[in-house]
């Protein structure tokens, strides 16, 4: 898939002149995918001088074990701590060797690769990295007792790896062609073998092995004592078991406060975005708006992607921090959405929205105009609408689907069709279900780490109430809403999907299977169809085809309205101008900033190609 990210177009907050770059101003939104941002000309007095970064985040990683997570938290710990094969570079949207010396020579029609490591990356210990990490990272992804729902889909495409007596060749076997079966190993990190596998137990166990069901009937017992211990809590939370090729390392974790990266004393140079410039990054964990208003202004943030919306605009329109911020909207391939339980499997659960008739009633009583409107107030045009689950930056995006307007009138026809009424007359509808009346009382799952989300759940609430629907909201914090999504244990969920640059393979969020593990379809759209045309798109590499094939999933999607797609999300970037080498894009995590340098003199800083050397 390709993007244009050529010229910038900017909207500025102030009207302004474009033509100058020393004229850009603190505060704008912008709609490129890439921006540079201008370093302070004068150090204010105030600024302080040290040599590390404090970011400001609103939730704390479900853990950072290196295969056993699923959230945005981890990924962005991750950027920092852990590397894999290959990366997507963030300013151009393609795929970039990072540990390896260049992209994998394609064998056997793409169900082969071959790949060779770079010499000399170190892990923490000393330990040279070698084609064993790499074997063993593929067989401790690949067995099921230690493997993460989550990416299963992923890893069950790959059917062998053969290793070179060099110690940095090997070959990626894949089970057939397919779209990702090249950036496969960008999302993954390597592991250490001598680290977590000390008695080389994986080595006995060919790939295969695992991929036998039954295998697992009657598993060696000392594979499942392995597999227990790997998989304990503390191997995701305790420092002293967090291990990565990262340059920054992980020296305390305070849990429900802080994450605190330190620099390695032997910084790898594995691409040109994992330079290691402040000593130390700080993770802070700040849920009220009120807290993380007050630390920005008392300077004690370097950085956030994080920020309620409302602190945006307070950090934004405060004349004080005009000298101490930059603030930028970005777009992102991120998006929003209201999820339906399409199937809840808990008996105490009410079957709600097994019908899309009802699903499609509550998508015309969602307010979107009011949502963008309250959240983004005179930007909200810049944010735009989402109409399926495919953000409409990408190539594949199908343009003919047409985003579902609020209608209320429409939808109280369509409830009334699918058989709810106010019988009793108490305001709420209700009806009968295998011969069971069930009161049209929801509840809504959303997470409390930003006032944002809260924002969201009411305006959906209160315009409910008055079709007769009451719905009962539930805060909760990001590892509950991770869990209970998982197990399906929800009526509706107020979410959000990190997207990336890269070609769509859908099974992780829409193919039935992913349902089935618990994995993250959520909703448990799907059905033979629908899982076929998965496994085309998947398997199709002729782009013009495949953007066929994901126009009809699409369409199907849309048709059984698993979700209302919300809107594409506006980043909300606030850097420090203490910092310079800010540079911004739409690709995950947002910024860099291992690559910003303390300025020093206010004279700014050379590069080459956007990035620093």
């Amino acid at each position: 898939m390709k993007i244009s990210i050529s010229s910038f177009l900017i909207v500025f907050f102030c009207t302004i002149s474009c033509t100058n770059k020393s004229e850009q101003k603190k505060f704008f939104i912008s709609s490129s995918a890439t921006i540079n941002l201008i370093d302070a000309v004068k150090l204010q007095p105030n600024w302080s001088k040290e040599n590390s970064l404090v970011i400001l985040v609103s939730a704390e990683p479900d853990n950072l074990h290196p295969i056993r997570g699923n959230s945005s938290p981890r990924t962005e710990v991750f950027f920092y701590t852990q590397a894999a094969l290959l990366k997507t570079d963030v300013t151009t949207g393609k795929l970039i060797p990072s540990l390896v010396e260049s992209l994998p020579l394609s064998l056997d029609s793409g169900k082969r690769y071959l790949y060779k490591l770079k010499p000399g990356l170190l892990w923490s210990n000393g330990d040279t990295l070698n084609n064993d990490d790499i074997a063993f990272t593929i067989k401790a992804n690949k067995l099921l007792l230690t493997c993460n729902p989550s990416t299963y889909s992923y890893w069950k495409q790959l059917k062998d790896i053969q290793t070179d007596k060099d110690g940095l060749s090997f070959q990626v076997v894949l089970k057939d062609i397919g779209i990702q079966n090249i950036s496969l190993m960008t999302s993954f990190p390597v592991l250490q073998r001598t680290f977590h596998d000390p008695d080389n137990l994986l080595k006995s166990f060919s790939v295969s092995t695992f991929d036998d069901s039954a295998f697992y009937n009657s598993p060696p017992k000392e594979l499942v004592k392995w597999a227990d211990h790997f998989n304990d809590p503390s191997n995701g939370h305790d420092p002293k078991f967090l291990n990565g090729l990262g340059n920054y390392k992980v020296k305390e974790w305070i849990h429900g406060q802080y994450i605190r990266l330190e620099k390695k004393q032997s910084v790898n140079q594995i691409d040109k975005f994992s330079s290691a410039f402040p000593e130390k990054i700080t993770f802070k964990i700040i849920k009220d708006d009120n807290a993380a208003l007050l630390a920005f202004r008392n300077q004690e943030i370097d950085a956030s992607t994080a920020l309620s919306m409302q602190n945006f605009f307070n950090i934004t329109n405060d004349d004080r921090q005009k000298l101490n911020y930059t603030g930028v909207l970005m777009p992102t391939y991120n998006y929003t959405y209201l999820m339906f339980n399409e199937k809840p499997e808990d008996k105490a659960r009410n079957q709600f929205f097994n019908s899309s008739t009802t699903r499609k009633a509550i998508a015309r009583l969602v307010p979107m105009k009011a949502i963008l409107q309250t959240l983004f107030k005179e930007y909200s045009n810049g944010c735009k609408r989402m109409i399926t689950n495919v953000s409409p930056l990408k190539a594949e995006f199908d343009s003919t689907l047409k985003a579902v307007e609020f209608n209320s009138g429409e939808a109280s026809q369509m409830l009334a069709k699918d058989g709810w009424s106010d019988e009793d007359r108490d305001g709420i509808l209700d009806r009968v279900v295998n011969g069971k009346k069930i009161i049209f009382s929801p509840e809504l799952l959303y997470l409390n780490t930003s006032s944002d989300w809260k924002d969201i759940a009411v305006l959906i609430a209160s315009e409910l109430k008055k079709a007769g629907i009451d719905v009962r909201l539930t805060p909760v914090d990001l590892n509950l809403f991770l869990s209970r999504a998982n197990d399906h244990d929800f009526d509706l969920l107020l979410g959000s999907w990190s997207g990336t640059i890269l070609p769509e393979d859908y099974t992780q969020l829409w193919h039935s299977s992913s349902w089935i593990r618990n994995g993250s379809n959520y909703s448990g759209f799907g059905n033979a169809e629908s899982d076929a045309l998965i496994d085309s798109i998947r398997k199709e590499l002729n782009e013009e085809k495949r953007n066929h094939l994901s126009h009809r999933l699409q369409k199907a999607i849309y048709d059984d309205q698993p979700c209302v797609f919300l809107y594409s999300s506006l980043r909300k970037n606030i850097i420090h101008e203490r910092f310079g080498n800010r540079n911004l894009f739409s690709e995950r995590p947002g910024m860099a900033v291992n690559l910003f340098r303390l300025l020093t003199n206010g004279q700014g800083i050379l590069q080459e190609n956007g990035v620093t050397p």
